[in-house]
């Protein structure tokens, strides 16, 4: 999941298994001598035995899931940036035969029709243009345009 970018995200990852484990082991040894040096310190030393442990996981857990999420957004910004998505490219540019019927498909089938409608459309309109301009009469332009609609 780290990759050469991401050295801070590890850093603190490893930065906080560090911290949470000498705060636990810290809290166990502090705990263990409190109760060993004087009875009256084992109300103190208990509590700090299994507490400190504790404290330390719960640390863990809510650093672990703020660098989870650290890491999500970083990834969502790279795929949104397309920064180091090198990786992700044969995926993204691979089609399956399926996806490209289906593709195929919604595409507007240009029939000869089609295509002829468009043609006599334009064909039309230069001879209005012609017979606007006076250079064909009304009678040659009803000739041509009986022509093109047969």
């Amino acid at each position: 999941m780290f990759e050469k970018n991401d050295k801070a995200l590890f850093t603190a990852r490893v930065l906080l298994i560090v911290v949470c484990l000498l705060f636990a082991i810290g809290g166990a040894i502090a705990g263990i001598v409190l109760c060993c040096i004087d009875e009256d310190m084992l109300a103190i030393g208990l509590p700090l035995l299994f507490c400190g442990p504790f404290f330390a996981w719960l640390m863990w857990i809510f650093g672990q899931l703020s660098l989870n999420m650290m890491c999500d957004i970083k990834l969502i910004r790279n795929k949104l940036y397309e920064e180091g998505i090198e990786s992700f490219k044969p995926f993204l540019e691979y089609k399956t035969s399926a996806e490209d019927e289906e593709e195929q498909d919604e595409q507007p089938q240009t029939t000869p029709s089609t295509a002829n409608t468009a043609d006599v459309t334009q064909q039309l309109l230069k001879l209005k243009k012609l017979l606007d301009e006076g250079a064909i009469t009304q009678e040659e332009f009803d000739a041509e345009k009986a022509k093109l609609l047969k």
